[in-house]
């Protein structure tokens, strides 16, 4: 429950942080929010200008987005969001987490999460509590400094036999 929790903020923000440079180069090339802004738009001083930015302003913007995000789930009648207003200290910790992991350049990111079954690659994870050449359920994804970069933390599975 708590890796899908983790997994879900670390999309949205990814979304947000994604969306807001958009916004951001938007309104200093006085285009409309409908259309696409492209990175040869603004000059790479000013893209990291802007990344600069963002990053002084992380903590407030993370703190608008997580109530943002929180309010989002209230309204949903879902299971996972159920579960992760049940543990909204982890959920809040969880999300600024994401949030600055989202707003690096390049982005750091977590592994996709593995399912019972898949094969247990020891560059990439470390064994809770049992080892075994499977996976049976995943506690922790693995963290990459970029997208294909290299592993910045191991991520951590239960390995079985079957």
């Amino acid at each position: 429950m708590l890796t899908v929790i983790l997994t879900e903020a670390a999309s949205y923000c990814r979304h947000e942080a994604d969306g807001q440079m958009i916004n951001l180069r938007n309104v200093l090339t006085l285009q409309t929010s409908s259309s696409s802004s492209r990175v040869q738009d603004v000059p790479d001083v000013i893209n990291k200008q802007l990344k600069d930015s963002r990053k002084t302003m992380s903590e407030q913007a993370g703190k608008h987005l997580v109530e943002t995000y929180m309010q989002r789930l209230r309204q949903q009648t879902s299971a996972p969001a159920r579960d992760a207003l049940r543990v909204e200290t982890f959920l809040r910790e969880a999300f600024t987490l994401c949030w600055m992991m989202s707003i690096q350049d390049p982005p750091v990111i977590f592994d996709h999460l593995l399912q019972h079954g898949e094969k247990f690659n020891t560059e990439l994870y470390r064994s809770y509590t049992k080892a075994g050449p499977l996976v049976d359920f995943p506690v922790w994804p693995t963290m990459f400094l970029h997208e294909g970069g290299p592993v910045l933390y191991k991520g951590v599975a239960q390995g079985c036999n079957k």
